[in-house]
């Protein structure tokens, strides 16, 4: 139970410094991309990118969970999210480029949640599984109530590259923990047939949380 208890508060602390440096940029990338000079329609075509890249890096992230485990994977994921940030200040008016950019948030999204969500199924208990997702829930809610004003007084008292300097500290910091959870791999192996029937015996789910997933991500553009 103690082991249980450390690796949840392992995934906790990973979660408080990832939100910190989430909300200090995130909700500003539109305005970043804007300021940098690329139209509106390059804004909302970063974002589609992002959008289906997440989609299509769960089944990446299944595979190379297979191989290196889900502690590899959500470690891969820091690593992309540092790129991905690390990329963004050095943008420039090249719209490949800025693909390319929504691509590795993409991978990131997914190779971090994907884990993640394993991580909770086999570690939480069913009667209090979903008091330990919200209390994880909270701690990330709780520093993005403060980061993106923390942001804003960032990029407008000095640059969005200070900005981006701040976030990559709290990433690095978010890693740590990371490294001293357990590993494991998928039990079970998603072949198509597999998949047909958990979304034939789930439908209601999976559209609810499609639609529910549409609708924030366009609330959070606009």
């Amino acid at each position: 139970m103690n082991f249980v208890k450390r690796e949840i508060n392992l995934l906790y602390t990973n979660n408080l410094f990832r939100g910190i440096a989430f909300s200090l940029f995130g909700i500003f990338i539109p305005v970043y991309l804007l300021t940098v000079g690329f139209s509106l329609q390059v804004v909302f075509a970063y974002f589609l990118v992002f959008q289906i890249t997440t989609f299509l890096g769960f089944f990446v992230g299944w595979l190379a969970a297979r191989k290196i485990g889900y502690k590899g994977l959500i470690i891969t994921s820091a690593i992309f999210v540092m790129t991905f940030i690390t990329l963004l200040s050095l943008l420039n008016l090249k719209e490949i480029f800025v693909y390319g950019i929504a691509l590795i948030a993409g991978f990131q999204n997914a190779f971090y949640y994907f884990p993640l969500h394993a991580y909770f199924t086999k570690l939480s208990k069913k009667k209090t599984k979903g008091k330990q997702y919200s209390v994880y829930s909270i701690f990330g809610q709780v520093s993005g109530l403060f980061g993106p004003l923390l942001g804003a007084l960032i990029a407008n008292f000095f640059s969005f590259r200070y900005l981006f300097l701040f976030s990559l500290i709290f990433i690095t910091i978010s890693l740590i923990p990371l490294f001293y959870l357990k590993n494991f791999r998928p039990e079970k192996v998603i072949t198509p047939k597999r998949f047909r029937g958990y979304f034939k015996d789930h439908k209601g789910f999976f559209f609810a949380n499609i639609m529910d997933n549409i609708k924030g991500e366009i609330d959070g553009i606009i």
